[in-house]
C-alpha cells in the first residue's frame, strides 16, 4: 500500500468514525426526547434520565431510596415523582444555610 493510498484510508476511517459519532448524539438526543414526554418509566428508561446503572437503581429500590411502584413483576417509576426525589437530593451550600440560619435568628423571638 502506498502512502497515498494509506492517508487517503485515514481520512476515511476519520470520517466514518465522525459519522458514528453523530447518529449516536442523535440516537442519545431522541431518546431524551421520548423520556420527556412519558409520565411512567421502566428501570431502564429511569436509570437513563438519572444518569445511573441499572444496578444503581435496583439498589435504590431495594432501600426505598426513590419512588417507584410494582406493575406485576416489574418495577415502574413515576416521572414526576423521581424528579421531586433528586430536587430533595440536592444538598445546600454554606451561603444557603447561614442565610436561613440568620432568617430563622431574627424570626424568632427570644425570651
Amino acid at each position: 500500500m502506498t502512502s497515498n493510498e494509506q492517508v487517503l484510508l485515514q481520512s476515511i476511517l476519520a470520517k466514518i468514525d465522525h459519522v458514528e459519532r453523530v447518529v449516536l448524539e442523535q440516537r442519545l438526543q431522541q431518546q431524551k426526547v421520548d423520556l420527556l414526554g412519558k409520565d411512567i418509566l421502566t428501570v431502564d428508561e429511569c436509570a437513563a434520565l438519572l444518569g445511573l446503572s441499572t444496578n444503581q437503581l435496583y439498589k435504590l429500590t431495594s432501600s426505598a431510596e426513590i419512588p417507584f411502584f410494582k406493575l406485576g413483576k416489574h418495577l415502574r417509576f413515576e416521572r414526576q415523582a423521581i424528579m421531586d426525589w433528586v430536587e430533595q437530593q440536592r444538598v445546600s451550600s454554606h451561603y444557603e444555610i447561614e442565610k436561613r440560619a440568620a432568617n430563622y435568628v431574627a424570626t424568632t423571638s427570644r425570651k
